[in-house]
């Protein structure tokens, strides 16, 4: 449903699909506003992958990306920055928008809400810290380079768009003083910075035992 959102297949709240899957609802008449971001955004990767995980036919892996030519649709809209995406959707009726998880009590400041995904179990969740780490477990460790796919998770209570943040870095540094300082950082993120404390302000959840011991073994192979 989605997919055919952003494709223009179905332009207004009320659509018959839409209604299926909001039994004893009244829905509105309204036109469905889409807006996309327009620059290179990570949340563009993960909800263009979930779209292609649930419906390939309509959203192809061809539009899958950081940035991707988005479906022309009359009246849709583009933004730079999830925090123009909160603004655009607050004050735009009809819209749609994605963000990432950090922006949720910016959503609820502008008066929004989120909706309720199906996942790959053919339930329905929202962001939350339980749905996210419901999903999370629910995926075998990442390889030895730390890529994973948390798309489209088959845990029943699982949020179905999740990710692992990345620091990108040069395996090797100009200088011992860097990789000293690099490592330092990067281990006190997956420690420290891996507590409930830190995370939860943001939605965000701790990094699972196995998933520390990739990120520890990759911190640890940076020299210079």
């Amino acid at each position: 449903m989605l997919a055919e959102i952003y494709t223009g297949k179905i332009t207004t709240w009320n659509d018959p699909a839409i209604a299926a899957l909001n039994p004893g609802v009244t829905l509105p008449s309204q036109k469905i506003v889409t807006i996309h971001r327009g620059d290179s955004a990570g949340s563009t990767v993960l909800f263009t992958q979930y779209m292609n995980a649930q419906a390939p036919s309509d959203w192809p892996s061809t539009d899958i990306g950081t940035t991707i030519t988005w479906p022309s649709v009359p009246g849709a809209l583009s933004e730079t920055g999830s925090g123009a995406m909160v603004t655009a959707n607050g004050s735009t009726p009809g819209s749609i928008s994605y963000v990432g998880v950090s922006y949720l009590s910016k959503v609820t400041a502008a008066k929004r809400s989120q909706a309720a995904l199906e996942n790959g179990a053919g339930k329905y969740a929202t962001a939350s810290l339980s749905s996210i780490a419901a999903a999370l477990a629910s995926f075998p460790t990442p390889s030895a380079s730390g890529s994973a796919d948390l798309i489209n998770t088959k845990a029943p209570a699982g949020f179905p768009i999740t990710n692992y943040e990345y620091a990108v870095v040069n395996k090797s540094q100009t200088s011992a003083t860097q990789v000293a300082l690099i490592k330092s950082f990067l281990t006190w993120a997956v420690t420290t910075g891996n507590s409930s404390g830190y995370l939860a302000k943001v939605g965000f959840v701790s990094l699972p035992s196995g998933t520390l011991s990739v990120s520890k073994s990759l911190i640890s192979s940076i020299s210079g």
